[in-house]
């Protein structure tokens, strides 16, 4: 029997793969145990859920703001997706973290919304999946004091 993976990080939710979605699934199914299907921001959340419940056990939800969505309403984004924490079953907080690749002006809102999210991470015993790019030294700063100690 072959070995089948987890695919840990497919955007498939999006509207790019609404034209063959089923055949994406079918395709997947065939080297793959289950897909995590990492949120964007609010507007993606529905979709997210949608594919969870239409492919129950193969589709697994994470919530979280993406770091290249962080915008002026950050906070608003963040209290709207906090309210819907404990709906679904997720299996990670994400995708989080920090990208200063195009644009290093929204550092502190990154920051903040990623120390935000973290802390739902704790909360809900639940791990982070985190983006960064052009930031590790940033991101792993901001994020050591809620490393897994012993």
């Amino acid at each position: 029997m072959a070995t089948r993976g987890i695919d840990t990080h497919a955007h498939l939710f999006l509207s790019d793969f609404a034209a063959d979605l089923e055949a994406v699934t079918h395709r997947a199914r065939s080297t793959c145990e289950a897909v995590l299907l990492p949120n964007l921001d609010l507007s993606t959340l529905p979709a997210v859920v949608q594919l969870m419940n239409a492919e129950p056990g193969f589709y697994f939800g994470m919530i979280g703001l993406h770091p290249s969505h962080v915008k002026e309403d950050f906070c608003i984004q963040l209290t709207e997706l906090e309210k819907h924490l404990t709906a679904h079953p997720w299996v990670a907080i994400g995708e989080v973290g920090i990208d200063l690749y195009h644009d290093r002006t929204t550092f502190d809102w990154q920051a903040e919304a990623l120390t935000y999210q973290a802390e739902w991470a704790v909360r809900m015993h639940l791990p982070l999946s985190i983006h960064f790019r052009n930031a590790l030294e940033e991101t792993l700063g901001l994020l050591r004091p809620y490393a897994v100690r012993g």
